[in-house]
């Protein structure tokens, strides 16, 4: 006998934070947007992890951690005063202790981060593979159509068949 058993759909790790770390902190020297979630990745920190501590600390003490946090980030030359708007800003998108969070939501283009308005655009794997099948049908379709039509040299013998023919006079 074959036992079968059945996954639980686990929810997704942290939903209630996505807003909060797919946010951008500000431009990159190449000018991509850097998300929330990138620079705690690139500082090895758990991103859901630290989302959940400042989602648990008071306001003020939320900002002061986040914008310690982006002083912290390589490469980023901004004022103290910046580090620490983008921190307010950016601690105002963390679910607030008492308030429900909202069952998560299909995502319109216009809430997505900049850096992946791009990936929206791009078709679905599934749409990818039915044009992929379309293409190859066409391609043998083609080529079936081609092969099955007699092709204009067989209509007429070229000198090389008329040369190969034994002479057989003619009987009058």
């Amino acid at each position: 006998m074959t036992e079968t058993t059945f996954a639980a759909k686990v929810p997704d790790k942290g939903t209630e934070f996505n807003t909060f770390l797919y946010a951008g902190i500000g431009a990159e020297a190449n000018g991509t947007v850097l998300s929330v979630l990138s620079a705690m990745a690139r500082m090895n920190l758990d991103p859901w992890r630290e989302a959940a501590t400042l989602a648990g600390l008071p306001g003020r003490a939320a900002v002061k951690r986040l914008t310690t946090l982006i002083a912290a980030l390589p490469g980023r030359s901004s004022t103290p005063d910046e580090r620490e708007s983008t921190a307010e800003r950016l601690v105002k998108l963390l679910p607030q202790p008492g308030h429900p969070v909202p069952a998560p939501q299909q995502r319109s283009c216009a809430s997505l981060p900049p850096y992946l308005l791009g990936v929206t655009k791009m078709l679905s794997a599934k749409a990818a593979i039915y044009i992929v099948m379309g293409l190859i049908v066409l391609v043998l379709g083609t080529r079936w159509l081609i092969a099955d039509k007699p092709s204009p040299s067989n209509t007429q013998s070229t000198v090389s068949e008329a040369a190969a023919r034994p002479n057989v006079p003619l009987n009058h």
